[in-house]
């Protein structure tokens, strides 16, 4: 036949409420919708009900040269209980969602005409398989490929190999196991042919398997003098056919065969005599368009890219694979854990009742999959209770298929079980990763790629670098551990799931996303399980311009080094190293030839199997190159102090500096007359500023050179002392000690600097983990990044053509509206910095921080203005939880603190001025209702629940109040909706919208010689808060920064007032007449609209001038009002720089290596260096 497999993939439709005996002939289906198989219908706009039968049609056309052949259906997986009828007959029921399995529909079709296939669907809750609540929606559906198969009237119905080896391991024995249905009466002769990778003809003697209608099934075991082996590292295949002939017909079936012998010996997997490391990934079926279901092009794709990463080993959690990732991992040489669709069981485990739905997947899945030398473990579930059903599938494995040894993936971890032969343990650490002396052990779960940390996620993508040292130090553990085999990383892709209302899912585990992107995880992953091991860094002990000797070990299991192309560069000479010779498991030598090099040059090595790359190292010489910074030594800068500012001037560079002496806060730092920073310095404790600064004193004094301005105060309950040295040539060493810090563990501690919101360029030099990156890896050891991404169009499930780096969406974190963030890797923590700069454009001003590769920097949005739930204006009632950032779950809270009740009536009230008010709290499955009022009205409730927490949601926007005086209150119901676990109401923070800048407040800068009124003056009775400021000396003027897309000048117009004269931006001046014959208050004497959203400056300026009716010519300024898009900003203005002193993850949890805890005693110190750059 030409075409006997055809596929059934277009023409269904798909309901979800099938009428009564919707399987008959004639039904209606032309209102159902057209459906894509195969694939998700929730991934195709679809509600699939649960425990509900879902009902699949399609009309097909039987080819017309099927006549005479028996005609299957073959389903590689329908989720998860199955009906088939054809042409209105029952056919067959199938249980489970991941094997395939035949449905033989030869008497109700007849070739050449149409027929109609139904299929009914059930998502059954009782599945042991549990996928659709692991997925956190339900999958029900066709899931795999659907093929239309034509055979002859006796047919092979198994060809299976299996081969062993010598004592020697270098002759074997092929055993060829064929099974065939016969017509009756009838019998057969399979006829077996081998070829040789290379197409050339291996003889075989046997060569022949005869079997009959009586004994269907027999085997024939062949010697092969010295067959290629096949391992991971040499992926040997051969063609392994068997032409069945019975009743004149003949049917072909071919194999991809590999000769290699898998046994558990002692403590060690052994693979052709030889123990193996397995390092490798957890791979679950899923792609963007299709949900859980996937393409071969997909999986091919996903196979290359394990390959690529240095791994040798595939789990397919938690169910069997698609045939076409086992057929890459044969051809690739990737080692496979082919997992039974048993998952988080505990009831079914030793219920009878379960036993057939435990063994006939099971069994199913070793049918189609032992024939594929990739396959090298049989797993008879995830993460359960062991019982008497996964010990029958333990006994089947043995009895049907020895070859292969079994394992059970534990949901803990012992180091050891008598469940199967080899014990599977999740998420060990570094101090329990010990192994067993008698039997081998495999971490199927480990070094968990950061998921649940969402906060942490959500403000710093770099984290995921921090992730590197984890599975760098446990693959170590692991290749040096006796009795320890290896294990999987959790996990492969990214597990989310992009619906039509939203994404779901565990979150973004992956090493690479859903679109098969490399993810920062993925070079650290390829760097950890690389098989070249060169001490990375400085090589020391070199002669100048002498031979260069690398110690290197090859942890390869089957490989000699010299199997790979060696290159080297340093400076202009390059070359390949010829002649290396170091075995498996093995150290030895690298030497590049003598020639001119200097101490901090670099020595690139480069290490390719054919055109793939292995690993890449960068070697100082010596030592490590280090950037040069300028010398601060000169003339003291200049200081000018009044009642209310201090002002350092540069006399070597063009630079000022501005502290405000009442808020003891630096307001604003020029360099060459451009805007540097506009505020700071604040303590970063845990990613936030552990509440408001109340500054008490502002002091300066010159020391030599050098100019110190003491800041003291306090950030919410933390008495903090800053000093700021100002050099000669701008830069800003900030010394900060903290007296009281909080108790407990913290992530990280520095200060944050406010740079002007038009940076928008990070550089930086820095000490990586690795020698070597990717040019788009967001720890790579320097490079740029930008703010926004030059091209491209995001949208949800809109495939991205650039790099995960370049992302400015996260949906999964972020949700599915919402706006764009900066790019990852212009957000990323970069550790380790020697030098970074943060500037307007490449070129533009900005700062530089200046270290010696102990400090980490990170950019990050300015929060909005703020009042902090520990904030004192806020007054609480009833029994309340306050917690800090010394508490494990206040990571990613506004300021590092939470407030929290359940009980209910329990409220927090805070009375403010402006013209609204939100809420910020968080969402989280322990979270319940909360009711909301402004000024005694009731505003709404509020459902907190959320699966999984997200900190620092703004929950609550008020309706628009008028300016003044208001009142909030939140109050804890004690209710909650069903999902939740608890009732607690949560205040992160409150969030004032007050457009209005007050003539008083610390934002308006003035210059020359204003007076400023308040309430105790009578002429100040109708102004905005009681105050105004007001002068008539020409040239003063009054400056504020804002951000929106428009402004006005508020102020009282009177009988003595001139003309000023107001510009936007250093543009054009607007000349606005103050004069009225009485006094009124609050006019709008100037509106500016149709700015671009972003930060923007106001200047009023005295003229000095005034009409011939007016008495005066005084300037008078009440307030500005700045015009937004939101009224509730999401930030302010601003770029924060971050200068961390100390950096930790803790939160990452599940496993992973993280620091050594970072806990600040009393008086603790830190510095941080930014020099200002025009």
């Amino acid at each position: 036949m030409r075409t006997p497999l055809v596929p059934v993939t277009s023409g269904w439709r798909w309901t979800s409420s099938p009428p009564a005996s919707f399987w008959t002939t004639g039904t209606d289906t032309s209102a159902w919708h057209p459906l894509d198989v195969p694939g998700e219908p929730a991934l195709q706009g679809e509600t699939v009900p649960t425990d509900t039968e879902c009902a699949y049609a399609v009309k097909l056309t039987v080819p017309a040269d099927f006549a005479g052949k028996r005609v299957m259906l073959r389903f590689d997986g329908v989720y998860n209980y199955a009906r088939l009828w054809v042409n209105g007959t029952a056919v067959r029921t199938h249980d489970g969602g991941f094997t395939t399995w035949y449905a033989d529909i030869t008497a109700l079709v007849t070739p050449g005409r149409e027929a109609v296939v139904t299929l009914g669907v059930t998502d059954r809750a009782t599945s042991i398989a549990g996928q659709s609540d692991y997925a956190h929606h339900i999958i029900g559906g066709v899931l795999r490929d659907v093929t239309l198969v034509a055979l002859p009237a006796s047919y092979l119905t198994r060809l299976h190999a299996d081969t062993t080896f010598d004592s020697a391991y270098k002759d074997a024995t092929l055993t060829v196991t064929a099974a065939a249905a016969f017509q009756s009466g009838q019998s057969g002769t399979a006829e077996l042919t081998l070829t040789d990778p290379d197409g050339k003809a291996v003889p075989l003697t046997p060569s022949k398997i005869t079997l009959t209608d009586k004994d269907p099934q027999s085997q024939a075991a062949i010697p092969v003098k010295a067959p290629l082996k096949w391992d991971a590292e040499h992926p040997h295949l051969y063609t392994l056919s068997a032409e069945f002939t019975a009743g004149g017909v003949t049917q072909t079936v071919t194999r991809k065969i590999g000769f290699r012998q898998v046994e558990a010996k002692g403590n060690q997997l052994v693979v052709n005599g030889k123990p193996v490391h397995l390092l490798g990934v957890c791979h679950h079926s899923i792609t963007e368009k299709q949900g859980r279901s996937t393409n071969p092009a997909m999986e091919e794709q996903a196979a290359r890219l394990y390959k690529e990463a240095n791994c040798n080993f595939i789990r397919t959690s938690h169910y069997p694979p698609t045939p076409a990732l086992l057929d890459w991992a044969d051809r690739l040489g990737l080692y496979v854990e082919v997992e039974s669709p048993v998952c988080f069981q505990q009831s079914t485990v030793d219920d009878p009742a379960y036993t057939e739905q435990y063994t006939t997947q099971f069994a199913e899945m070793i049918e189609r999959d032992r024939s594929h030398a990739s396959v090298i473990e049989w797993s008879v579930g995830n993460e359960s209770g062991m019982g008497r059903n996964f010990a029958a599938e333990n006994t089947y494995a043995h009895e049907t298929d020895p070859s292969r040894p079994t394992l059970f993936e534990d949901q803990g971890q012992s180091n050891g079980g008598n469940q199967t032969d080899i014990y599977s343990g999740h998420y060990p650490n570094l101090q329990n990763a010990n192994g067993n002396a008698k039997q081998p052990i495999q971490y199927g779960e480990f070094a968990h790629v950061p998921c649940y940390n969402v906060g942490t996620l959500r403000e710093d993508p770099g984290v995921r670098d921090f992730w590197g040292h984890s599975i760098a130090k446990l693959a170590e553990k692991f290749r040096t551990t006796d009795g320890v085999v290896g294990g999987a990383i959790w996990a492969a892709i990214d597990e989310v799931f992009h619906l039509d209302n939203g994404p779901v899912g565990y979150g973004e585990w992956g090493v690479i996303d859903l679109w098969r992107r490399r993810k920062p995880e993925f070079w650290l992953t390829q760097k950890a399980f690389s098989p070249v091991r060169i001490d990375d860094g400085v090589l020391t002990g070199l002669t100048p311009s002498g031979a260069i000797a690398v110690p290197v070990k090859n942890w390869h299991d089957h490989s000699n080094l010299g199997e790979l192309e060696v290159s080297w560069q340093l400076g202009a000479r390059t070359g390949t190293l010829q002649g290396i010779d170091i075995a498996p498991r093995s150290s030895g030598t690298l030497t590049v030839p003598a020639g001119a090099w200097s101490p901090g040059d670099s020595l690139r090595l480069t290490f390719r199997r054919g055109t793939a790359l292995v690993d890449e190292y960068r070697l100082w010489l010596n030592k490590r190159a280090e950037p040069s910074f300028p010398s601060d030594s000169g003339t003291a800068p200049t200081v000018s102090e009044t009642a209310t500012a201090i002002t350092v001037k540069g006399v070597d560079a063009p630079f000022t500096v501005v502290f405000d002496k009442h808020t003891a806060r630096l307001t604003e730092a020029h360099a060459d007359g451009t805007r540097i920073l506009s505020g700071g310095p604040d303590l970063v404790i845990s990613r936030a500023v552990p509440g408001r600064w109340a500054g008490t004193s502002a002091t300066v004094a010159t020391t030599g050179s050098q100019v110190t301005v003491t800041l003291k105060g306090r950030f919410g309950t933390i008495d903090t002392t800053i000093k700021v040295t100002v050099s000669p040539r701008g830069l800003l060493t900030t010394a900060y000690t903290i007296a009281n810090p909080p108790s407990g563990q913290i992530s990280d501690v520095g200060v944050r600097y406010v740079l002007a919101d038009g940076t928008d360029t990070l550089s930086w030099q820095r000490d990586g983990q690795w020698t070597a990156y990717p040019d788009d890896h967001i720890g790579r050891t320097s490079g740029t990044a930008t703010r926004t991404r030059g091209s491209g169009t995001d949208g949800y499930r809109t495939r991205p053509d650039w790099s995960w780096g370049q992302d400015t969406h996260s949906y999964f974190l972020f949700g599915k509206d919402s706006t764009a963030h900066w790019t990852n890797d212009f957000r990323s923590t970069k550790a380790g910095v020697r030098v970074a700069k943060a500037t307007a454009g490449a070129e533009g001003a900005g700062v530089q921080v200046e270290s010696d590769g102990t400090d980490s920097v990170r950019l990050a949005p300015m929060e909005p203005d703020l009042i902090d739930d520990a904030s004192a204006e806020i007054v609480y009632t009833g029994d309340w939880t306050h917690a800090d950032a010394s508490a494990d779950y206040t990571a990613g809270d506004l300021f590092g603190t939470e407030s929290f009740t359940k009980a209910a009536g329990a409220a927090a009230e805070l009375t403010f001025t402006g013209t609204g008010v939100g809420l910020y709290s968080a969402k989280a499955d322990n979270l319940g209702i909360v009711k909301i009022s402004v000024d005694g009205k009731a505003a709404g409730t509020v459902d907190l629940y959320g699966a999984g927490k997200t900190p620092a949601q703004l929950v609550f926007r008020s309706e628009p109040l008028t300016y003044g005086r208001h009142t909030v209150r939140v109050e804890c119901t004690g209710t909650k909706n069903a999902a939740s676990k608890d009732t607690h109401a949560l205040v992160d923070a409150f969030q004032v919208v007050n457009p209005v800048i007050d003539d008083a407040s610390d934002r308006v800068l003035y210059t020359g010689s204003w007076t400023h009124a308040d309430s105790a003056e009578a002429w100040t009775s109708g102004d905005l808060g009681r105050t105004e400021s007001f002068s008539s000396t020409t040239g003063d003027t009054a400056t504020a920064t804002f951000w929106g897309t428009g402004v006005r000048f508020i102020c009282p117009k009177g009988p003595n007032q001139g003309i000023a004269e107001v510009s936007v931006d250093g543009g054009a001046a607007t000349e606005v007449d103050l004069y009225a014959t009485g006094k009124v208050f609050q006019q709008r004497a100037f509106e500016r609209t149709g700015l671009a959203e972003g930060e923007h400056t106001v200047t009023v300026r005295v003229t000095g001038r005034k009409n011939a009716s007016a008495s005066g010519a005084h300037v008078v300024l009440d307030a500005f009002e700045a015009l937004t898009g939101d009224a509730f900003p999401l930030r302010a203005p601003g770029v924060g720089l971050i200068v961390s002193a100390r950096l930790n993850y803790p939160d990452l949890a599940w496993g992973n290596y993280i620091d050594p805890a970072i806990t600040l005693p009393a008086g603790w110190s830190g510095t941080a260096r930014v020099r200002l750059l025009p």
